[in-house]
């Protein structure tokens, strides 16, 4: 429903449900790290900021958002998250 809906809360509602059960792994986050809706982008990019121990696969996923983010507010986020990261990750 996170992915398919045409409603933004819903889909936002959904991912969070999606998220708090344990979803969002490096196989999940790049579809929500690709979603049309920038909440539900910067809502994984919280999520997976708030990880311990991210993969390598999903720094550089980070990375790729953050160099093509359109949106102020998630790459504000991703930024936020980047300094949060240890130094040889961020």
């Amino acid at each position: 429903l996170a992915l398919t809906s045409d409603h933004d809360q819903l889909a936002l509602d959904a991912f969070w449900t999606f998220a708090s059960c344990g979803g969002l792994t490096d196989k999940t986050a790049p579809q929500f790290l690709e979603h049309a809706n920038p909440d539900i982008r910067r809502a994984a990019v919280q999520v997976l900021g708030d990880q311990a121990g991210l993969s390598r696969s999903t720094i550089e996923r980070l990375r790729q958002r953050a160099a093509t983010e359109p949106d102020g507010e998630v790459r504000t986020l991703l930024a936020c998250t980047a300094r949060r990261l240890p130094p040889h990750q961020a």
